[in-house]
């Protein structure tokens, strides 16, 4: 098969597994919606340009919507206004991540080469950490998602001057400075969570990735960063593919060999910046979907960025997961106020609860026998307390051992001696005066039994 009969192949099949994706995804949730009414609500959505009109002397697009299927108000604005803006923006940072992992592993030619190895996710991180402990201004009102693309973009042209001598960046300078950068970030974003104090929540949740306050604005602004580098990424896949074969040969074949690495450094750092300024640091689509890509299609880049970049997308549809699904299923969810309710993980295997706080207040329901020993660690080891309130265990009785008869008992011995008796021997019996064992009265009837 030639190879635009198999681009247009894989793309047309990666876009339907997109498009079913979404769908199914955006039915996902507390309120379930069946895929077909997700649909109609998406073809509802859509408009088509109509014309222009004036309002309040502006020129406003007007547009209208070819499609007219009934359907509930209140599942038509969970779709559009709460789900289908984190499934996009999920799909908009795995498309960044995939395209710029597979650009990553395409000039060091290094198979676990990812988006962050120069860098960027740790300066991300950064300027996303250092923002939420010690705020400071960022131009145009971008806030923590400013901070964190600036930091990212720094990080980078950092590793990159470092690596740079006399005009020439070689590869295996930039991997050891990148390696080298991102260690020294992450010390410092460590050291930034120590002084966090009670904003450390919002630090580590911003680490950890997540794509619950996303918006429409997010998306578009998103897209319009992604986009347009990737059409320069596009238009360096043949250069690429040549510097595969080393930089002394694709010099030799034609290829400005410092020129396409800084295009393609810069482009996929900006990318890369894009993603994570708005989703956090995803370390797995980078890494991973590329090499998936390139068993099925080749190592053709001409093919395997385009594919890669929208196999990216459904790779990263598992974290637009809504957290009211796992809040429903959680057992202690129903007793926090709903402030203070988080996305809590659902064990596949065992079905429960996770998270930590869940997994507290669960045990504090759980009834505790009366009279348990709980052990607890001491200055000196190992002590035994005791809640108060338990009853106490009553002592086991102590045997009482039959007293040997007088002839041949150690202890009446020991006791004539004045000695004490030795440790497992009975008590020695009363001693009279003279030193012999007082005798036992005569009683009538001990004739009868001689």
């Amino acid at each position: 098969m030639r190879r635009s009969g198999r681009l247009l192949t894989w793309t047309a099949a990666l876009v339907a597994l997109l498009t079913a994706v979404v769908t199914v995804s955006a039915g996902i949730g507390p309120v379930w919606i069946p895929p077909a009414t997700v649909g109609k609500i998406l073809l509802n959505a859509l408009a088509l340009p109509t014309g222009v009109e004036l309002a309040g002397g502006v020129p406003r697009l007007v547009t209208t919507s070819p499609f007219a299927y009934p359907v509930e108000d209140v599942q038509r604005q969970i779709v559009v206004q709460v789900r289908l803006p984190r499934i996009l923006l999920g799909a908009v940072v795995g498309f960044s991540l995939a395209a710029a992992g597979t650009i990553m592993q395409g000039i060091f030619r290094n198979p676990m080469a990812d988006p962050s190895i120069i860098g960027v996710s740790s300066g991300a991180a950064v300027g996303a950490v250092g923002f939420i402990v010690v705020p400071f201004a960022v131009p145009f009102g971008l806030g923590l998602r400013g901070a964190a693309f600036a930091g990212a973009l720094v990080a980078a042209f950092g590793v990159y001057l470092i690596a740079t001598r006399n005009g020439e960046t070689p590869v295996a300078t930039l991997l050891l400075a990148g390696v080298a950068i991102q260690t020294f970030l992450g010390a410092v974003v460590s050291f930034l969570l120590l002084q966090a104090g009670e904003s450390i929540r919002r630090a580590l949740f911003w680490l950890m990735g997540h794509l619950k306050s996303a918006t429409w604005l997010d998306v578009s602004t998103s897209l319009l960063l992604v986009a347009v580098p990737f059409l320069v990424l596009l238009a360096y896949t043949r250069d690429l593919n040549v510097m595969l074969l080393g930089e002394e040969d694709a010099q030799g074949l034609g290829i400005e060999v410092e020129r396409t690495k800084r295009v393609l450094l810069a482009v996929s750092a900006v990318i890369t910046a894009a993603g994570v300024a708005v989703a956090g640091i995803i370390g797995f689509v980078g890494l991973i979907v590329p090499h998936v890509m390139r068993l099925l299609v080749g190592p053709d880049h001409r093919i395997l960025l385009p594919t890669a970049a929208l196999a990216g997308p459904p790779s990263s549809s598992r974290r637009t997961r809504s957290p009211g699904l796992a809040a429903r299923r959680c057992p202690s969810a129903s007793s926090r106020p709903r402030s203070a309710r988080r996305f809590s993980s659902i064990s596949s295997a065992s079905g429960r609860c996770t998270n930590y706080d869940c997994r507290r207040v669960a045990d504090a329901r759980r009834p505790e026998p009366v009279g348990i020993v709980r052990r607890r660690a001491g200055p000196l080891g190992r002590r035994l307390h005791r809640r108060p309130g338990d009853a106490r265990r009553p002592r086991r009785p102590e045997r009482r051992r039959q007293d040997h008869d007088a002839a041949g008992a150690p202890g009446d011995a020991d006791a004539r001696r004045g000695a004490s008796p030795r440790r497992g021997q009975p008590a020695p019996r009363p001693v009279g005066e003279g030193g012999e064992s007082p005798r036992r009265e005569h009683a009538p009837g001990d004739d009868a039994l001689v």
